[in-house]
This record gives structure tokens, C-alpha cells and sequence, in this order.
């Protein structure tokens, strides 16, 4: 005695007709009668193929182009920023981050944004060439340089003092 439903008789010309109006494997199932398991065995035993979806489930696949996210670590680009760039989530840039580089973003990140460390600061000395403001922020932060004010006190230290008392007190003796 045969177990499971009885064979129901699969139409080549329905199930391309189907097929061709653009209907998964289990809707094309459902209009035949018949389950999808049956009808894939059905495909492979008359194509000689396997039968797969046209479609895949799942939400597709976010590309990101690993040229243009170095380069936006360069730029200082935030996590947030770079995400936003290639219309994902801060998760998924995590993610490829690992499977592409093998470590965490925020590794990857300090070791690309290095490059934008040095052409900026490329361009900053270029820019000290022709402007001086450039050229003395250059020499504060590389070279120690400061802006030094010399105070001259004429007056005696205690004076002051008292003198810096009595205005806190409300007794102002003008000159």
C-alpha cells in the first residue's frame, strides 16, 4: 500500500505559465494542488535541474565599497556618519568590519583615520607657508613655541593687596 497523498498529475505548460507569471515555488505548489516538496522532485525528474527560487528571502545584501569606507575613516568620519554613507546601520559596518579587516571597527578606524592625520597635517604646513597665523599654531603645537607677556609690577605687592581688599570691601580710594 503507497503512503502520503495520492500523485496528482503536474502540467508542464501550467506550472511554466506560473512560473513565467513570476510566482514562488510555493504559490505555483498551491495553484497546482500539490506540495512544494513534490513539485521540486517533479522539476528535477522532467528539467533534470533543481528547482530554486527566483527570489531570495532575506533583506539584500548591503555592498560596501572597502576603498570608500577607508577613505571616509580618513575624512574623521563617525561610525554613525560612515553607516549613513552606505544606507546601513552602525551594526552592519560593525559586522563587515570584522569579516573584512578581522577586528572591531573602532580598531580599523584608528588605524585608517591615521591617513587623514597626514594629509591634513600635509596641507596645514603647505598653508603656513603663505600664512603666518598657520605657521605660529604650527610652531605652539610641534614646537613648544609660546607667546611669552612679560609683567612689570611698579608698585609694592602688599599695596596691591590692600589695595584689591578694599575694593572687594566697597572702599575705593581713586588716584
Amino acid at each position: 500500500m503507497a503512503r502520503g497523498r495520492p500523485k496528482k498529475e503536474i502540467s508542464k505548460k501550467e506550472f511554466e505559465k506560473l512560473r513565467d507569471a513570476g510566482l514562488s515555488i510555493i504559490n505555483i505548489a498551491k495553484c497546482l494542488g500539490v506540495g512544494h516538496p513534490a513539485l521540486k522532485r517533479w522539476h528535477e525528474e522532467t528539467y533534470g535541474i533543481s528547482l530554486k527560487s527566483k527570489t531570495k528571502a532575506g533583506r539584500p545584501k548591503i555592498e560596501i565599497d572597502k576603498n570608500e569606507f577607508e577613505q571616509l575613516c580618513a575624512m574623521q568620519c563617525t561610525l554613525i556618519e560612515i553607516s549613513d554613507w552606505f544606507h546601513c546601520s552602525g551594526d552592519i559596518i560593525e559586522k563587515w568590519s570584522e569579516q573584512e579587516y578581522g577586528m572591531k571597527f573602532k580598531d580599523v578606524f584608528k588605524q585608517k583615520r591615521s591617513k587623514g592625520k597626514i594629509s591634513l597635517r600635509r596641507s596645514q604646513f603647505r598653508l603656513a607657508e603663505t600664512n603666518a597665523t598657520m605657521g605660529i599654531w604650527l610652531g605652539k603645537q610641534y614646537l613648544d613655541q609660546r607667546d611669552v607677556q612679560e609683567i612689570e609690577i611698579s608698585k609694592n605687592t602688599s599695596m596691591i593687596v590692600s589695595e584689591i581688599e578694599n575694593y572687594v570691601k566697597g572702599e575705593r580710594n581713586e588716584p
